[in-house]
């Protein structure tokens, strides 16, 4: 996975969010929106329902996360300890949130967009 297909909508947006649910709905509505994802989370229709696999969408968290981290440890100037690891914790709710609505949801993409409200 490049960083052109977790990041193209998700630069910096876990590092700057707060664990709002806007926050988590803005961020899956960008990725839902990008084919490159969809495929990744591995997107499909059975018997009509569109589902994604859990582990995917796990791992695309994870992925944009480690990206997140290592484009705002590289950038100059990059913040100190104390903040990167405050970055760290809205960054661990806001994904947490994700994680949630999308179990919630039963990995059925309709009842995860509805949730969602996208």
């Amino acid at each position: 996975m490049s960083k052109k297909n977790v990041g193209s909508n998700f630069d910096d947006f876990l590092a700057e969010a707060t664990p709002e649910a806007d926050d988590a709905r803005a961020l899956l509505a960008a990725w839902l929106a990008d084919d490159d994802l969809r495929r990744f989370i591995r997107v499909n229709r059975w018997e009509g329902v569109a589902w994604f696999e859990r582990e995917a969408f796990e791992e695309l968290l994870g992925w944009a996360r480690v990206l997140d981290a290592i484009d705002a440890a590289a950038r100059p100037g990059a913040p100190a300890v104390d903040a990167g690891r405050a970055a760290d914790a809205r960054a661990d709710a806001v994904a947490a949130e994700l994680t949630k609505a999308a179990g919630d949801a039963g990995y059925r993409l309709d009842a995860l967009r509805e949730a969602a409200g996208i």
